[in-house]
């Protein structure tokens, strides 16, 4: 499994009246994926949505790698080994 960690935002622009004016604007969000700097780009009201959703974007990402392994285990005949416990 991934660990996400040490995650911030910053708008991608300063603040000007027209950004104001807009619901979303653009944010860069930087963290950490297995300990290696990672970073994304996504459209959110203030920093903490944006962190939020680069959050929800990665444990969609887990989610989906789990179940594609799944997949993969039952067509090729594979046992399921668990991950050890922390």
């Amino acid at each position: 499994m991934t660990k996400y960690t040490n995650y911030s935002a910053y708008v991608g622009q300063p603040n000007t009246p027209e950004t104001d004016a807009k619901a979303m604007i653009a944010h860069t969000v930087d963290f950490m994926r297995d300990g290696k700097p990672a970073s994304a780009n996504v459209m959110a009201t203030d920093p903490m949505d944006a962190i939020a959703r680069v959050i929800a974007i990665n444990m969609q990402i887990e989610a989906e790698d789990k179940a594609a392994e799944k997949a993969l285990r039952k067509v090729f005949h594979i046992p399921y080994i668990a991950e050890p416990t922390q």
